[in-house]
């Protein structure tokens, strides 16, 4: 399975539909958007033109109700972090590095632990553990990237979008 991990979209379509077109040449049927969509026309519209299911976490920026987003029939809503299993491998998703803290469980726990805010595109291996950030698509302060996870190769990758 693959999973395309995105943030920080600050409601650049532009970069947002170059980045789904890329989903469905990869036959991506899963995304983690990890924050800062910014508004309510933005998240109909990735819900809309992302077929397969959303896991979405609340960043810092988002202007939509928590009672839209719970209403996108793909969309599944996390408020602060969501703690996930999918293909075996435990995951966590969240938008703020400070965050961190509510984790339920020990990071070593985690295979992958996706984070957003700051747009760096970052890949670090700390002990069994992969922590990334996606970057942003919203293009500003660097390239707009986003990351795709190959869940049986245990594999991430970074993808810079032109």
């Amino acid at each position: 399975m693959k999973i395309a991990i995105i943030s920080d979209i600050h409601d650049n379509i532009n970069s947002l539909v170059n980045c789904l077109k890329l989903c469905n040449t990869e036959k991506i049927n899963t995304l983690f958007c990890l924050g800062d969509v910014a508004n309510q026309d933005t998240l109909n519209y990735l819900s809309t033109y992302f077929n397969g299911d959303i896991f979405l976490v609340r960043g810092n920026a988002c202007n939509y109700s928590s009672k839209f987003a719970e209403s996108l029939k793909n969309v599944k809503y996390f408020e602060n972090i969501a703690e996930l299993n999918i293909d075996n491998l435990n995951i966590a998703i969240f938008h703020e590095p400070s965050k961190i803290k509510l984790f339920k469980k020990n990071l070593s726990n985690f295979d992958f632990i996706f984070y957003g805010h700051t747009h760096k595109p970052w890949i670090e291996k700390i002990d069994n553990y992969y922590f990334v950030n996606p970057g942003s698509l919203a293009n500003d302060f660097y390239s707009p990237s986003f990351a795709i996870l190959e869940t049986k190769k245990k594999q991430i990758d970074l993808k810079i979008l032109n």
